[in-house]
Order: C-alpha cells, then sequence, then structure tokens
C-alpha cells in the first residue's frame, strides 16, 4: 500500500497577471520542472493576450480564468475618482464604493476558482501574485496557501492586507530586498522560504557564441518602469561611433500604455539612426534574440524584486549593464557578469556598453562568467526540489 509521504500532492498555482510577465514566466518555469510523482500541479493564469496555450507549462493543465475587475481597471476607476474629486470624505467614500464594486464584479471569478480547486482537488493553492479574491477562495475551502512574494510589500501594509497575510501558511522571496521587505511588513521570518528565481532550461554545457557584429538589445514590457527612454537615449549616443551597432527593444506594449512605445519611438526617428534600430514587439522564442545580442541592458528605473531578464541573458553568455535599483546587484557581480550602472546615468550607461562593444574578449568572458553562474545557482531543478519539500510540508500539515 501506498504511503502517505508519497501520495502525489496537487497543486492549483493562480497567477492573476493581466499581461504576459515575469511572474507568469516564473510559474511556467516552474510547471515544467516539478517531478510529476510528486507533484500534480495545474495553472491559473488571467492573461488573456494570446501567449498562454494549452501547452503553455508543459505537461501541466493550464486554465484561462480572468477577474473583470483587475487590478489596471481598479486603478483607473481610483484615479478617476482623485482627478474629479478632492481629499475628503466624499473622495473616501467613492474610494471604498470601487472596492467594494471590484470584489462584487469578481463574485463571478472567485466562483470560477473556486470550481478549478475542486476539479483538481488542490491540497495547496499557490498564490503567484497578491489578488484577494483567490486568497478568500483558498481559505473558505480550507486549502493551505503558499505566497510567491514577487514584489516589495510595502510598510506599513494595508489593514487588509494583513488580515489577510494571517491566514498564509508559508511563503517564498525571491530575491534579499523582497525577504527585508517582508519581514519589515511585519511577516515572521520563519514562515518566509527563500528561492530565488530561476532560468526555463538548464544552460547549454558551453553558451552560444556572441555575434559577429555588435547588437545591443533591452528585453521587458515596454512600459515606463522598465526604462527603455532611458536605454535609447544613452545607446543611439553609441550610434555614430559604431556603425555595424544595432540596437534591438525586444517587447510588447502592456497595461494599457500605448503612448509610451509611441514615445520610444520618436526617440529612435529623432536619431537619424531609425533603420538600426528595431523594435519586435512581443515575441515567443526569447532565446534566440537574446543570441542575437552581444550585450544585454537591463535599465528598470524603479527597483525591480529580481529581473528576469538579468539571468536569461546569462544563461545565454551575455554580459549585462543592469540597474542599480532593486535586486540587480545581488545578481551581478560589478566587472565580473558585467556592470552595474544607476539607469538615470545615461553617459556611464552608454560608457559601459561602448566597453563592452569595443571589446568582444571581454565581452565574451563576462559572458561566459554569467553562464557559469547560472547554472550555479538558477538551475530551474534545484528550484523544484525546493518548491516539491515546501508543497509537501503545507500539504501534511493540512
Amino acid at each position: 500500500m501506498r504511503t502517505e509521504s508519497r501520495r502525489c500532492v496537487k497543486v492549483l498555482i493562480i497567477d492573476a497577471a493581466i499581461a504576459f510577465g515575469g511572474t507568469l514566466v516564473v510559474a511556467r518555469n516552474l510547471a515544467k520542472h516539478l517531478d510529476r510523482a510528486n507533484v500534480d500541479v495545474s495553472l491559473v493564469s488571467a492573461s488573456s493576450d494570446g501567449f498562454v496555450s494549452s501547452d503553455f507549462a508543459g505537461p501541466a493543465g493550464v486554465r484561462i480564468i480572468a477577474p473583470y475587475a483587475d487590478y489596471v481597471r481598479l486603478q483607473n476607476w481610483k484615479r478617476a475618482v482623485r482627478r474629479r474629486f478632492a481629499p475628503g470624505i466624499v473622495r473616501r467614500g467613492l474610494e471604498i464604493a470601487v472596492i467594494i464594486g471590484g470584489i462584487v464584479a469578481n463574485v463571478p471569478y472567485m466562483m470560477r476558482v473556486a470550481l478549478q480547486c475542486w476539479r483538481t482537488d488542490a491540497d495547496v493553492v499557490h498564490l503567484n501574485n497578491y489578488v484577494m479574491e483567490p486568497l478568500w477562495v483558498a481559505r473558505m475551502l480550507r486549502i493551505p496557501i503558499l505566497y510567491h512574494l514577487h514584489g516589495y510589500l510595502p510598510n506599513p501594509l494595508e489593514r487588509s492586507a494583513r488580515r489577510n497575510l494571517r491566514h498564509v501558511e508559508a511563503f517564498v522571496s525571491i530575491s534579499k530586498g523582497v525577504n527585508d521587505s517582508a519581514v519589515r511588513a511585519g511577516i515572521e521570518a520563519q514562515r518566509i522560504h527563500n528561492i530565488p528565481n530561476f532560468v526555463e532550461w538548464p544552460p547549454a554545457a558551453t553558451p552560444p557564441p556572441l555575434p559577429d557584429k555588435p547588437v545591443v538589445g533591452i528585453f521587458g514590457r515596454v512600459i515606463p518602469w522598465k526604462g527603455q527612454k532611458e536605454f535609447l537615449q544613452a545607446a543611439v549616443t553609441l550610434l555614430p561611433r559604431f556603425p555595424d551597432l544595432r540596437l534591438l527593444i525586444v517587447g510588447g506594449v502592456s497595461d494599457g500604455e500605448p503612448e509610451y512605445m509611441d514615445e520610444c519611438r520618436a526617440i529612435a526617428e529623432a536619431s537619424g539612426y531609425a533603420d538600426r534600430i528595431e523594435f519586435t514587439g512581443m515575441v515567443t522564442d526569447v532565446t534566440s534574440y537574446y543570441r542575437r545580442c552581444s550585450v544585454v541592458v537591463h535599465a528598470s528605473i524603479q527597483p525591480e524584486p529580481f529581473g528576469m531578464v538579468l539571468i536569461e541573458g546569462m544563461a545565454e553568455g551575455r554580459p549585462i549593464v543592469a540597474s542599480s535599483l532593486g535586486a540587480a546587484p545581488e545578481i551581478i557581480e560589478e566587472g565580473v557578469e558585467g556592470y552595474i550602472v544607476h539607469p538615470e546615468d545615461r553617459e556611464t550607461m552608454a560608457a559601459r556598453i561602448a566597453t563592452l562593444v569595443a571589446d568582444p574578449e571581454l565581452a565574451a568572458r563576462m559572458g561566459r562568467k554569467g553562464h557559469a553562474k547560472v547554472q550555479a545557482l538558477y538551475d530551474p531543478r534545484v528550484a523544484a526540489r525546493a518548491f516539491e519539500q515546501l508543497y509537501r510540508q503545507l500539504a501534511g500539515a493540512a
């Protein structure tokens, strides 16, 4: 007879991001590497942009279930109230009405999530980002909750968040900065498990060679805080100096800010070198674009909790010029796998890029160092084993 310790744990991962991004990438990568003999995993995604298919997460079952009142729509409603009303009782009352209206509008979403919990017979609900409704569903169904901390927690936490997070059995933090923010916000350190993000597949034994002609790329959703404008303003100054240099902006418009893409394109047109600047839009085969690059730039102008671009570029043997804000200095050692710069210091950013473009041997050496670091620290199989152990602990405690 099979013992309880060997029972396959059933896990439902719920990702509430409405646009394809880092949290969904991590969920996909994890689902592909969990041992199916130990964990039966299913994924619920709110992203309906066409990139999440039935085989998106390997053998894991995938369902698209999106709330009507998603976080972008709620923020737009709140902004509309704040534009029209001065601070005071009326504004606060309307803000509360927006929150209540959002909850009511999302009752069908909660019912569909509850149905998916029932269909998968979930032993553990893995919340891949903070959304109240799935947390409430898991509480009502008395299913243990793991909350994957992909971002910094504010201090102090809102009263509703403090109440909700008391019912989370375990937290997973992706970086030291995220861990520290959670502790400052009042989460007990013993409830936090540190598992850094990881690449989709273990890197090849040796990284692919750098391209013959220099290409510098920035990757990610084209939104203001990702720093594509800062990157362009720095990198276009190098185009006259390096006649063969091309720039790649890899990623599409998301989260309702198409005007930012227009601003980036305007910088390219004004440079006089628009024919050497490529906007790819959203891509599915991102690895091929990393391999087109000789340098990968990460230019987030707000502290990024991790930055999947960093380890994805390193896995392909590319040197990184990374923002000093957020977790990048935890991942990139200055002068070893790349350089750390303040994203708004455009002169220094341009100088670091130029150093790597002018010295392919240095770029290749840094790329090999980054490749080795990913092999040692960001292997998906190691992370999957850690999650399996945590899932089993939560299911056993229940």
